[in-house]
């Protein structure tokens, strides 16, 4: 058992702490190590909540294990979070993942009143798994292709919905169907595009879209800043933030969290710690546990295991665990 392992036992975390490892550990090569961040919330007076469980979906998705998957999902249901939309597009995607499609199809059936974006994630999901007639079920009757249906608004739930399958296939055809109907790039549709392209693992393309809208606000301009720092770009990242500070627009609590994402990419603390610092001395804005879970990630990828641990200790604890 490593230094930290030992460390984390002997420690009362708060839930809010502990969804943070959860959160470094699922994007980790051990995604399975959150399980035991998980048990440490139950044998507490702590009660998980949808931001666990969002990632204990994502972790069991990865390891693609049916009985980690079917004990997930029983647990989401044993303490109510299965209505939340954010789980419930979460174990579509688990259960895509699994390849069972009978179960993915049990699990839409018993969703009440599913909202757009996971009707729309669940027939990304079942075009994955080949079954194309089912998604043309007139419970999926928002995905109709008529005029009445489409409109930017609607393209943005199905990019957001590709974007969390990493559909990237499915993505580009709504491209496509956005061009064919003349849809104009405003700063939504058009953030929608970098972001989708982005995290399906077209980042120049979605630097192409980023460098063609002829209008950007604060969320195109962070959402191509995350995208360069998933793709380990960090310092690329951190000179447009220098292009956006020069455009005079003020960064936000997302600017942030990709500015935070690059230094940890890039491996600078010292600057990382700076940027953290200033957003609250400079533009007043309230660190989330996000941002606390990028500097977690930023010193553990250096190693630096003491100030990782001390770091953790000083975060505060937060009115509920999404911060």
């Amino acid at each position: 058992m490593s230094f930290v392992e030992t460390y984390i036992r002997l420690v009362d975390y708060s839930v809010f702490a502990l969804n943070s490892l959860i959160r470094v550990y699922s994007k980790s090569s051990t995604p399975e190590k959150i399980f035991d961040f998980y048990k440490r919330i139950v044998k507490s007076n702590h009660k998980p909540d949808n931001y666990t469980f969002t990632f204990l979906i994502k972790s069991a998705a990865q390891l693609v294990d049916k009985n980690l998957g079917f004990a997930v999902h029983g647990t989401a249901l044993k303490y109510a979070l299965d209505q939340d939309p954010h789980v419930q597009s979460g174990l579509i995607n688990l259960y895509a993942e699994m390849g069972s499609l009978r179960d993915l199809k049990d699990l839409f059936f018993n969703i009440n009143n599913p909202d757009l974006v996971t009707q729309t994630t669940m027939v990304v999901a079942c075009a994955r798994l080949g079954d194309i007639k089912f998604a043309r079920r007139p419970r999926c009757d928002c995905l109709e292709r008529n005029d009445s249906w489409v409109n930017d608004a609607t393209m943005v739930s199905v990019l957001s919905a590709c974007t969390q399958l990493s559909a990237l296939d499915a993505g580009q055809r709504a491209h496509r169907y956005i061009k064919y109907k003349k849809l104009q790039i405003n700063t939504t549709l058009g953030s929608a595009l970098v972001n989708m392209y982005a995290k399906c693992g077209d980042i120049n393309t979605a630097m192409n879209v980023f460098g063609g809208m002829k209008e950007k606000n604060v969320y195109t301009w962070s959402g191509a800043m995350g995208g360069l720092a998933m793709h380990g770009y960090g310092k690329e990242c951190l000179d447009l933030f220098t292009l956006m500070q020069q455009e005079n627009i003020t960064p936000n609590e997302v600017t942030f969290t990709s500015i935070l994402k690059a230094c940890s990419v890039a491996g600078l603390v010292e600057e990382g710690w700076k940027h953290f610092e200033s957003m609250t001395k400079e533009y007043e804005i309230v660190p989330k546990l996000e941002h606390y879970g990028c500097m977690v990630d930023l010193y553990g990828r250096l190693g630096r295991l003491d100030e990782t641990l001390r770091f953790i200790q000083s975060m505060p604890c937060a009115p509920n665990a999404e911060g």
